[in-house]
């Protein structure tokens, strides 16, 4: 009986405990399922496993025949038969029917050379069409899936790096999981090179750099503008003790002649922190009607978010027209997939960046965000030709 290291590779390895727990099995019932083998070639098919242990316990094992026309037929029996014994995770599962649809579609490749060869030597054509390899709706009916779970395992497959697909494969990682991750670096691509293509002489690429924001705002000169959308309280343990850390710092390096937006949440605890630290000249409001989530019993749903805006002791008027975009309330919808790309998930919306940083600033001024997130607000400066800079602890470039 020989082992064929090509046929092997197509068994989803046990787990150790897996391992453990067969061997402890076999020690104590014996081998009870037989081993199955390849008669054409002495080839095992299945029991790759049990055939390890009992040859080196030397345990006694039966031995079962199938007969397969050829090394393809091999591989589809191997899959068909892992499939329907094992618990197997999605990824394995996936890899398994793409590794059948690859064998059936150059079966048809074959059949279809073999029947034009026969027609160029005056011979009929093979009369029985081969039947058609797995499309992506059989292969969900296969599976059990949706067709847009197949999809999205497509998208996987092609796209993401081998080690990912093994992180799927062992089950540490969903589909579902890793397609949402490489949908936001598709996003984030498409986005940046929207960015480029609408790019003109007079705009600037923001610097962004993976930092901490106390410790990036340390090293910073003056800018005419701070712009940023730190986290929610939410998101940190101590509102009030976090607010404390980094406001001050971050207002000292706005210029007397500058103005501050900083966006914070809806929450009175929130606002009351950050009021205590240091009081705005206004509070601005965002507001959206695009996002719908679970009505709360005794609360009201939140659709809007706090701007607590500072403005410098010696800041001159604000820029632009005073008509809509100058209102206190700012009632822009939050990016989807109707509005943009939505990157992060409290993303501000492209518009409302613009309106704030052409009323600020001028052509040329410094715009600093030291919470950038995706780079919406030093990408929008950018693009209105001002010199962005900000940090944001999981950028990535």
């Amino acid at each position: 009986m020989k082992i064929e290291p090509e046929l092997a590779s197509l068994i989803p390895p046990l787990s150790s405990a897996e391992l453990a727990r067969l061997e402890a099995n076999i020690k104590s019932e014996g081998c009870r399922d037989a081993l199955v083998v390849w008669r054409e070639r002495g080839v095992l098919l299945d029991g790759h496993n049990r055939h390890e242990i009992c040859t080196r316990l030397g345990i006694p094992y039966r031995i079962e025949e199938v007969s397969c026309p050829d090394i393809s037929a091999a591989k589809i029996w191997i899959i068909d038969n892992q499939k329907g014994r094992r618990n197997l995770s999605d990824g394995w599962k996936f890899e398994l029917a793409q590794t059948k649809k690859a064998i059936l579609a150059e079966r048809g490749r074959e059949h279809q050379k073999l029947s034009e060869g026969r027609g160029k030597k005056g011979l009929s054509k093979v009369d029985k069409p081969f039947e058609p390899h797995n499309t992506q709706k059989e292969i969900a009916a296969e599976l059990g899936w949706s067709t847009g779970k197949v999809a999205m395992a497509d998208k996987v497959w092609k796209d993401a790096a081998p080690e990912v697909k093994e992180q799927i494969k062992s089950g540490e990682l969903s589909i579902n999981q890793a397609f949402t991750v490489l949908k936001k670096l598709s996003d984030l691509k498409d986005r940046k090179a929207d960015y480029e293509t609408k790019r003109t002489a007079t705009e600037v690429d923001p610097v962004i750099v993976r930092a901490d924001a106390l410790t990036w705002l340390a090293a910073q000169g003056e800018c005419a503008l701070l712009l940023t959308d730190p986290p929610f309280m939410t998101d940190v343990p101590d509102i009030r003790a976090f607010a404390a850390e980094w406001l001050p710092l971050a207002l000292s390096k706005v210029k007397p002649t500058g103005r501050a937006y900083v966006f914070i949440g809806a929450y009175p605890e929130e606002l009351a922190a950050y009021m205590s630290i240091a009081m705005p000249t206004q509070v601005l409001v965002w507001t959206y009607r695009n996002t719908i989530g679970p009505c709360a019993k005794t609360r009201y749903n939140l659709n809007w978010q706090a701007i607590l805006y500072y403005c410098g002791s010696a800041a001159g008027p604000l820029r632009g027209e005073c008509l809509t975009d100058r209102w206190a309330v700012q009632d822009v919808n939050a990016p989807d997939g109707r509005q943009g790309n939505r990157i992060h998930k409290w993303q501000k919306p492209d518009l409302l960046a613009e309106r704030i940083i052409t009323q600020a600033t001028e052509p040329g001024n410094v715009v600093f965000d030291p919470f950038c997130g995706s780079g919406t607000f030093l990408l929008a400066a950018g693009r209105l030709g001002r010199k962005g800079f900000g940090c944001d602890k999981e950028w990535r470039q």
